[in-house]
């Protein structure tokens, strides 16, 4: 009996560590996705870092402040994290450049689940204490990252937890959003689960809802915009340019 109650708390343990898993996107063995974004994968998961400003690039940078060694950046107001499926965001290392020393990086969720922005300070090239800070954010599925204007913005050490990865996959579908720039009328085509649409700003606000396949974005003010598409197998998300 004591040999079983040993072992069944030794096989606690494991299955506990396991369904717990925290990752850490170090980059160290990104892709390079050609233009604007990179990816990692580790495990089953994968997060892709894109530049809002088309034609800005992204690239690999060697360790500065505190990165692991290698760390993702580029010049921007914007940056889009995107995941594979839903995970919890634990923390990130966001970093500045010795020519823009100092910025304030606002953090938002883009799932309008109303959890506020996180306002960070850049000093001297890094956050406050150059550690990563806290975001803990349960069941994201994408974030932005945007500064008051357009400047060096790096980003390492990005900490997810699989606890509670969604089990719903991504179907195969070749989703389209078009046109794309766009003057008047969007079109979401080839979903066949579609449930409803959040469009967001560069601040992370949303600024439309729709249950709608064809929306109406003539009102908007010119730039990039943020399209979550809910479906009953997920989320996907893209970026739109308004005219």
């Amino acid at each position: 009996m004591k040999k079983n109650t040993i072992l069944f708390l030794v096989l606690a343990l494991i299955f506990t560590g396991l369904t717990h898993a925290q990752i850490t996107f170090g980059w160290e063995t990104a892709e390079d996705l050609g233009g604007d974004s990179i990816s990692e994968t580790i495990g089953d998961i994968t997060v892709t870092l894109t530049n809002n400003n088309t034609g800005a690039g992204i690239a690999l940078w060697p360790e500065f402040n505190g990165s692991s060694g290698t760390y993702v950046a580029g010049t921007s107001d914007s940056f889009t994290f995107t995941f594979n499926q839903s995970v919890n965001v634990l923390s990130i290392l966001p970093l500045g450049s010795e020519f823009t020393p100092s910025a304030t990086y606002l953090f938002a969720r883009l799932d309008g689940n109303g959890v506020s922005p996180v306002t960070v300070l850049i000093t001297d090239g890094v956050a406050s204490g150059s550690a990563p800070i806290d975001l803990n954010w349960t069941n994201v599925s994408s974030f932005i990252v945007s500064a008051s204007s357009s400047i060096f913005m790096g980003f390492d050490l990005l900490t997810v937890d699989s606890s509670s990865l969604s089990t719903a996959k991504y179907k195969l579908q070749k989703v389209r959003v078009y046109p794309n720039p766009v003057e008047d009328k969007l079109t979401i085509k080839n979903v066949s689960d579609f449930k409803s649409i959040d469009v967001y700003n560069n601040l992370g606000q949303r600024v439309l809802q729709s249950k709608q396949e064809s929306i109406d974005v003539g009102h908007f003010s010119k730039g990039f915009y943020f399209l979550q598409i809910h479906m009953d197998s997920g989320v996907k998300t893209r970026t739109i340019v308004k005219k």
